[in-house]
């Protein structure tokens, strides 16, 4: 196994403190080495295989890369994912899934709170998330099903040009949290550049049951570069 060495790290931060009443949906800290938690490969999804190359594939746990991060909460493991956009394809993205997943399945999200990823990226890329409206609810980070319509969801930047959600722009070479505040979204009305139909859902947050942590959406920026991402921490806040 190797370890990855990203150089100086300014870091991004969004939270001062490690926020009351957190819960947090995984940290990979009890995570076994090489295995696949809560993500699948990059190129897992049908949806966006064909917008990537096949020279990177990575998803697994590793130790924490040198230096570590400084955020609130920081652990010594995280969810390594490296990917490389196709040249000239117009929509690139990478659907980062949760579907099915040995460990860490669907997670139950609870869009009356705050979801926070803790995370390193090399590049600048947009990130946006995909919930899933699934029947039932459940605890935080249970299994709620593969089942349902799913929408793109961001503070702002949905776009869905090209194909492409786009969403918040990531800073690259530093660790940030990036949060998305479901909370403050409007809830059974349009949202447009924060809600936005993927795949059988109505661009509006209005499930009749709980919603799931469906994918990380990662669209590309410039034509065509490798984007390598660890990924410390998913939780939630109120």
């Amino acid at each position: 196994m190797h370890v990855w060495h990203f150089g100086l790290i300014l870091g991004a931060v969004v939270c001062s403190g490690i926020a009351q009443g957190q819960t947090v949906i995984e940290d990979f800290e009890s995570s076994a080495l090489d295995s696949r938690v809560m993500f699948q490969l990059p190129r897992f999804s049908g949806s966006t295989s064909g917008l990537l190359e096949t020279k990177f594939n990575e998803g697994r746990v590793v130790r924490m890369p040198s230096p570590f991060s400084t955020l609130p909460g920081a652990g010594n493991q995280g969810y390594e994912v490296q990917f490389e956009y196709m040249w000239r394809r117009p929509g690139k993205w990478c659907r980062l899934t949760t579907f099915n997943t040995t460990s860490r399945p669907n997670p139950y999200v609870d869009i009356n709170q705050k979801l926070r990823i803790d995370l390193w990226v090399n590049a600048p890329v947009r990130l946006a998330v995909g919930l899933r409206e699934v029947a039932g609810t459940g605890a935080i980070g249970a299994n709620g099903g593969s089942t349902g319509g799913i929408e793109w969801v961001a503070n702002s930047g949905i776009t869905g040009n090209n194909g492409q959600p786009d969403g918040q722009v990531l800073t690259g070479g530093v660790w940030q949290t990036v949060e998305i505040d479901l909370g403050a979204i409007p809830k059974g009305v349009l949202a447009p550049g924060q809600v936005l139909n993927f795949a059988g859902g109505n661009s509006m947050l209005n499930s009749f049951g709980g919603y799931v942590l469906e994918h990380l959406a990662f669209s590309c920026i410039d034509q065509h570069y490798s984007v390598h991402a660890v990924i410390d921490r998913v939780y939630m806040v109120p």
